[in-house]
């Protein structure tokens, strides 16, 4: 991974896919949300901090309880400064469905005048193309991502661009696990 100075003087956007952080913290560790926030703010000047959440409204009785909690989180996180996007899960037959992914891009292009620069909190693949479009207006990059979860296209994208880099949040436990207090 080539190191670029980190764009602390230049206002971010910062779009946080919680499905993919979810499943990836299932794997690494908890990510203390608000520790992030400070995180983010020590590293960027954020404008704002977009966290994109499928929501479970309609649980069934084995899930009621997990989406009461899910439900406040959201809450929790609203009140400490992030704007949460929801979307109701879809229910179809056997099979719950729910991807933010192109509802995260069209925020990024809607909000493109608000930030110079991307940071986004997931790995996955799917927002190649995005990432291409958004560099190629003159945004900058940074991907926030555990290691094992970060797409190998999107690494090898960052390393090709000068005003692209990534992290990853797994040399960051000490500082952004959760604890219970």
């Amino acid at each position: 991974m080539k190191s670029i100075p980190e764009p602390q003087h230049v206002k971010t956007g910062v779009f946080i896919d919680a499905s993919n952080l979810f499943w990836s913290m299932r794997a690494n560790y908890s990510v203390d949300l608000k520790k992030f926030k400070e995180f983010l703010k020590e590293r960027h000047s954020p404008v704002f901090y977009n966290y994109y959440a499928c929501e479970n409204r309609r649980p069934d009785a084995s899930y009621i309880a997990q989406a009461k909690k899910q439900s406040m989180l959201l809450a929790y996180l609203e009140r400490i400064g992030y704007t949460v996007v929801r979307k109701d899960l879809k229910h179809i037959g056997d099979i719950t469905k729910c991807d933010m992914d192109v509802d995260i891009v069209m925020d990024m292009h809607a909000l493109a005048s608000e930030y110079d620069c991307i940071a986004l909190v997931s790995g996955d693949s799917d927002f190649l193309l995005a990432l291409k479009a958004f560099l190629a207006l003159g945004k900058s990059i940074k991907i926030y991502s555990f290691k094992k979860f970060l797409a190998w296209e999107l690494k090898e994208f960052v390393r090709r661009q000068h005003r692209c880099s990534y992290d990853v949040l797994d040399k960051y436990r000490a500082a952004l696990q959760y604890t219970r207090t």
